[in-house]
């Protein structure tokens, strides 16, 4: 995506830079970062990363061979922790990547109720233009467009009816 295409120099350059390839050959180095991530985050230290932006600290977890699908203790993935913390070019460079948006996590939720819940508008207009299911219900749940549609009848955040209306006409103007 353009998005994508923007910041693959800088995240190549911050990828391939010289202190980084010496950080990631060392495991105990990594896990201290790991840790002082963790430091109150009270979730992953990689989940945290995909929430927040932190190319860095993902690119490191993705260089030592941890699986793009990993699982936090909810199931969540990182492409649901990037969807549920709003961050658009994170996302967007996952799904480059490969990461599955049809995998749910113990609740049942995909990448787009998380995006849908937390109110991201850019972030649920880039899943439903990369095919996301927004029919797929949760278990003992709702689907992304009932949520959508919940939030904006509560007009629970800014762009709940914005989000709902990308249920109605689509993300490139036809119905979804």
């Amino acid at each position: 995506t353009a998005v994508v295409a923007a910041v693959m120099p800088a995240l190549e350059d911050t990828l391939s830079s010289a202190p980084f390839e010496a950080e990631v050959e060392d495991e105990a180095f990594f896990d201290e970062i790991a840790e002082s991530r963790l430091a109150g985050a009270g979730f992953d230290a990689a989940w945290s990363a995909a929430a927040d932006g932190d190319f860095r600290f993902l690119g490191l977890f993705l260089r030592l061979g941890r699986s793009l699908e990993s699982r936090d203790s909810a199931g969540r993935t990182l492409l649901m922790a990037a969807a549920g913390g709003g961050q658009q070019v994170m996302l967007a460079f996952l799904l480059q990547i490969g990461a599955d948006q049809t995998l749910e996590d113990d609740d049942g939720f995909t990448a787009l109720h998380h995006a849908v819940s937390a109110g991201s508008y850019e972030v649920t207009a880039t899943l439903l233009r990369h095919g996301a299911d927004a029919a797929h219900a949760a278990s003992d749940g709702p689907t992304p467009k009932e949520l959508a549609a919940e939030a904006a009848a509560a007009d629970r955040h800014a762009d709940a009816r914005r989000i709902a209306e990308l249920f109605i006409a689509g993300p490139g103007g036809s119905s979804v």
